[in-house]
């Protein structure tokens, strides 16, 4: 697939970006690739969209290979990662903060995804970039309890999340935000959507999870499988109008990479590879396996599929099409399919369409 110069400057820098993030990459990797000087700049771009400027910094770093760039963007990395670590550990508390807010009520948090690691000892190195904090209350009950205890400590949800449909159906309730605070917070009925519960089934997830006490109060972690199938999940299924577009960032993805790397030696275990053999999921997650493979040098077994891999490139060769492809894709796969996994939303969806239609009368 031929493109502009500039294409492929783009392109070579999203690969060289993700091998160097990579817990799976050599240092010999990573200098045989080495960037010329004007890639730099496309690196930084690729990095920056992705979400793993802190990652590039530390995996630099940790192949001592930091002396190798030119200077402005060293100084530009440690400007990036200082300013990542302060964020980090305003975040941790805002999130020690919620849970002795849960605490004083009896009510115990598990914390899911980028928050994890912001209970660790040494929460200040990690590198993962968080949006927003998401956490999972497993009783329903004392989920409407902790959702009340939050609107009376000044959380509320914000205009643009009250203007959006199906929240009755989601798998959090509406995100909330605080003005003391910097991240959105999103309190999970579910860890994932129902339709992914044959990949994740809630029962197993609840029965596995580890609970601990800390200064902040008690709270849970998934078992080291359901995270990482959750990872997987938000980097493929949930990703739904980026997946078909190849533009789900590298962050989520890495995510994974490393999960896989640090908790399973580096290979997907038999268990993990059952319920990703699930339908809801076993097509995508192949396709990301093979993206994981491709991009991040992660063993694959079984078949490849590289359309994952072809949609990346063509969102940077030729974003028009891709766009033109993947939005069809994204009508066949989330809407219709959506639709047909809960039918209960077509009512809302006919009533929309019927108030559209008195406005153009």
């Amino acid at each position: 697939m031929a493109g502009r110069p500039d294409h492929d400057a783009r392109l070579r820098a999203l690969t060289w970006t993700a091998r160097a993030v990579s817990p799976f990459s050599s240092r010999e990797a990573i200098t045989n690739a080495w960037p010329g000087e004007a890639d730099w700049s496309h690196i930084v771009a690729a990095a920056d969209q992705g979400l793993v400027l802190p990652s590039l910094k530390a995996a630099l770093d940790r192949h001592d290979l930091g002396g190798g760039l030119p200077e402005e963007l060293a100084a530009f990395l440690d400007m990036v990662f200082a300013m990542h670590v302060e964020r980090r550990r305003t975040l941790r508390r805002q999130l020690k903060t919620l849970n002795r807010l849960f605490a004083g009520a009896g009510i115990r948090p598990v914390w899911l995804k980028g928050a994890e690691p912001l209970l660790d000892p040494d929460f200040a190195a990690g590198t993962r970039v968080m949006l927003d904090l998401d956490l999972w209350i497993v009783e329903p009950e004392a989920q409407q309890e902790a959702l009340c205890l939050m609107a009376d400590a000044g959380w509320q949800t914000p205009p643009e999340a009250d203007r959006k449909r199906g929240w009755a159906e989601c798998h959090h309730f509406q995100p909330l935000r605080h003005d003391d605070w910097p991240a959105f917070v999103e309190v999970h009925r579910w860890p994932t959507g129902r339709w992914q519960a044959g990949v994740l089934p809630i029962e197993a997830a609840a029965a596995g999870i580890h609970w601990s006490e800390w200064p902040g109060g008690p709270f849970g972690l998934l078992d080291r499988q359901s995270a990482a199938l959750l990872a997987i999940i938000q980097a493929t299924a949930m990703a739904d109008a980026d997946f078909p577009l190849g533009r789900v960032r590298l962050m989520k993805s890495l995510d994974v990479v490393e999960r896989i790397s640090r908790d399973f030696g580096g290979t997907i275990p038999p268990g993990m590879a059952a319920r990703l053999a699930h339908p809801a999921i076993r097509t995508k997650a192949r396709r990301w396996l093979t993206f994981a493979a491709t991009y991040f040098g992660m063993p694959q077994e079984g078949r490849p599929d590289d359309a994952y891999c072809r949609a990346v490139v063509r969102d940077i060769r030729q974003p028009r099409l891709n766009a033109l492809l993947g939005h069809g894709a994204d009508t066949l796969q989330r809407r219709l399919g959506g639709l047909a996994r809960e039918p209960q939303r077509l009512p809302g969806i006919l009533a929309d369409m019927t108030a559209k239609a008195l406005r153009l009368r």
